[in-house]
This record gives structure tokens, sequence and C-alpha cells, in this order.
């Protein structure tokens, strides 16, 4: 049920990029978003290892990936994530996933 209940909400609330009506940044997008899945695969896998360092890391990248590529919501949710990695705060890691999981998995062209 969870799985119907999360396609709903990517499909009712997605997340586009502010860059997504500039044909130069089409390609680039179109790259990014085909490696979601794969990143959100290493998310978790991260998350059920408690390798909070590479938690630090991808929370990293996803702040400046955000901006960078008009999602500006990624920037604080990656910022949340390496920031409760640092920490080393398991119940804010396991939050900070979530958020960023959810919002990654909303994004749409």
């Amino acid at each position: 049920m969870k799985s119907i209940v999360q396609n709903l909400a990517a499909t009712e609330n997605p997340v586009f990029s502010s860059f997504r009506d500039d044909e130069d940044f089409r390609e680039l997008l179109e790259d990014l978003i085909a490696e979601i899945p794969e990143k959100i695969t290493r998310i978790q896998l991260a998350l059920s290892t408690s390798d909070w360092p590479s938690l630090r890391t991808v929370g990293h990248q996803w702040k400046g990936c955000g901006g960078g590529y008009g999602f500006e919501g990624l920037t604080a949710l990656g910022a949340d994530l390496e920031h409760a990695a640092i920490n080393g705060d398991c119940c804010l890691i396991e939050t900070a996933v979530a958020a960023l999981i959810d919002h990654l998995s909303r994004i749409r062209l």
C-alpha cells in the first residue's frame, strides 16, 4: 500500500527544475533524472549499513546539485542530510533520507 501512496504523491506533487524551459539545460536535466533511481538505491544502501560518511557526501552533493540544476528544494534537503550525518543522529538521518528520497522521486522533466 505504501508504494501506491508514494506513486500518487509523485504524480500529484511533481518537482520541476526552474531551468526546465531552457533548451541548453534539457540534456543535463535528462541525464540527472535518468540517474535518480540508482542514486536512491545507493542512498538506501548507505542508510541500511549506517554509512554516515557516504550519506554526508550524498547530502553535500545534492546540496550543490540543487541550485546548479534549478531544484532549489534539493539544496535544503541535501544540507539537512549532510548536517545530520556529520552529527551522527540516527533519527535525523532517517528523516533527512526519507525527505530527500521523497523529493527525488517526484522530480520530473
